[in-house]
């Protein structure tokens, strides 16, 4: 009788230690994301433990493979700016990290405030970063450069135009006339 009930309490408390150590994961997961994120000039460095040797890390203008080169990317990058980033809004789930953020820069001695979305991926049944994909609107950095910058805006004129000229409930976020 008494096995009975051992392996009865062994099949109940069994999904609630896979719980867990799901919870477990996802809290050390939620930490490395976050740490990650949170990256400035100040902490870059202690950040580089929560990528796997062979992180990929992509955005709209490049793709790097591995944590070295991530490493002298951060490096150069951090070497011109301190460019701290504020969550703005954050989910994980099981593998997979979003975050919404907002970051100060200075561009052609402007200050800027870039919005962009960062999505890391975990490795399997660990807390590393094996991949980090960026998305930023680079049209808000083209737009400051000064020749590149007027034909930038150009093209937001002529294609706004095409695409809101029957919609009456409209705000565009640049001057289209």
């Amino acid at each position: 009788m008494n096995k009975i009930y051992l392996l009865l309490l062994t099949c109940l408390l069994m999904p609630c230690s896979t719980l867990l150590a799901d919870d477990a994961l996802q809290a050390e997961r939620l930490k490395a994301a976050q740490a990650v994120i949170d990256i400035d000039g100040s902490n870059w460095q202690g950040i580089m433990s929560y990528y796997t040797d062979d992180v990929i890390y992509e955005d709209a203008i490049m793709r790097i493979e591995g944590k070295g080169d991530l490493t002298k990317f951060y490096r150069n990058f951090f070497s011109f700016t301190d460019g701290p980033i504020k969550t703005v809004r954050e989910a994980l789930t099981a593998d997979t990290y979003f975050c919404q953020w907002e970051a100060d820069y200075i561009i052609q001695d402007e200050p800027i405030l870039l919005k962009g979305l960062s999505i890391l991926t975990f490795e399997e049944g660990g807390n590393r970063v094996v991949r980090q994909q960026d998305v930023i609107n680079m049209g808000d950095i083209y737009e400051r450069i000064p020749l590149l910058g007027r034909l930038v805006r150009q093209v937001n004129k002529v294609h706004v135009k095409k695409i809101t000229k029957d919609i009456e409930n409209v705000e565009l976020k640049f001057d289209a006339s």
